[in-house]
């Protein structure tokens, strides 16, 4: 039988060990609910684009970076008439005709047969990297393409504010695009996308992407 003072070591080690899970996972709810407030604080400020290829091929994934570039071109020319997110997407409602028109001009050129689906809608985006950026993970509004099959691998930018970039893929962010987030988010928004280096955001946007 144990003895009195080793029952009550091991009662006491119960207790620490239940305090110390209950404590983490106290902590643990509390950055999830921080990471999703902060998503749905950007989803509100904020306009995706959505590039989705027609299939993994490395042809499929080559047409949708032509594509994407062309109507990146295309599209900056619209929403630079835009003041806000909500005039931004008033303008491109405008034009989704035009941009799967330039979208169908580049598959034709490239001599594909693929049809181009173009519409302004929300969709579910995972955690993504742009540059030293990290957006949490949740549903936004986005203008998406999808290319024939949209079974492929997608690209995407920020679209509002303008943070789309033609010539590569993932982008370094300048200080006047840094400069026009911190227009439309707040500080602690603004603080969470680039603040990846603390362990607190970390955790938030790993419990978030589950």
């Amino acid at each position: 039988m144990l003895g009195k003072e080793k029952r009550r070591n091991i009662i006491i080690a119960v207790i620490l060990v239940m305090g110390m899970a209950w404590y983490i996972g106290s902590s643990v709810m509390a950055e999830q609910a921080e990471a999703v407030d902060y998503q749905k604080g950007m989803a509100e400020e904020i306009l995706r684009f959505h590039v989705i290829a027609n299939s993994d091929s490395e042809e499929d994934q080559a047409l949708k970076m032509k594509v994407k570039e062309e109507v990146v071109k295309y599209v900056s020319t619209l929403t630079a008439c835009g003041e806000d997110l909500e005039s931004t997407k008033y303008i491109l409602s405008l034009y989704t005709e035009e941009i799967k028109e330039t979208a169908e001009k580049v598959i034709r050129e490239e001599g594909y047969t693929y049809e181009a689906k173009v519409e302004l809608t929300e969709s579910y985006f995972p955690i993504k990297t742009y540059g030293e950026a990290v957006f949490p993970a949740g549903v936004y509004d986005a203008l998406k393409i999808q290319i024939g099959k949209a079974q492929g691998k997608n690209w995407w930018c920020v679209l509002y504010p303008n943070l789309c970039f033609v010539d590569s893929a993932y982008g370094v962010l300048e200080e006047e695009q840094k400069e026009m987030l911190q227009n439309v988010l707040t500080e602690e928004e603004y603080e969470s996308i680039f603040n990846t280096s603390s362990d607190k955001i970390k955790i938030s946007f790993k419990l978030f992407s589950k």
